[in-house]
């Protein structure tokens, strides 16, 4: 079965995690102007787990993807069996038949 890698979805995400870091970035000098002491490590860790989760979501569709091509091929190969072997049948009736 053969593989392609698409560069777009890829590139896509690259811009998706890049605008949420730079969201991330903002939220952060927010809370740093704040008197709280554990905000900054709070706003990091949540926004770091964020930031992953979009990205494994991202990284599952693309294997989606390529799996619904994979079965898509071995279903046109599994129908082009399937012909053959209802030839060979056919012609293993007529052999029957005619001896």
């Amino acid at each position: 079965m053969s593989k392609t890698l698409n560069k777009k979805p890829k590139n896509k995400a690259l811009i998706f995690v890049t605008i949420l870091g730079l969201i991330l970035l903002i939220t952060i000098t927010l809370y740093l102007d704040s008197s709280d002491s554990f905000g900054f490590s709070e706003s990091l860790f949540s926004g770091l787990a964020f930031i992953g989760l979009i990205f494994t979501l991202f990284m599952q569709k693309e294997e989606l993807e390529m799996q619904r091509n994979e079965i898509s091929e071995n279903r046109s190969v599994l129908e082009k069996q399937e012909e053959q072997l209802r030839k060979q049948r056919i012609q293993m009736e007529e052999a029957n038949y005619f001896s």
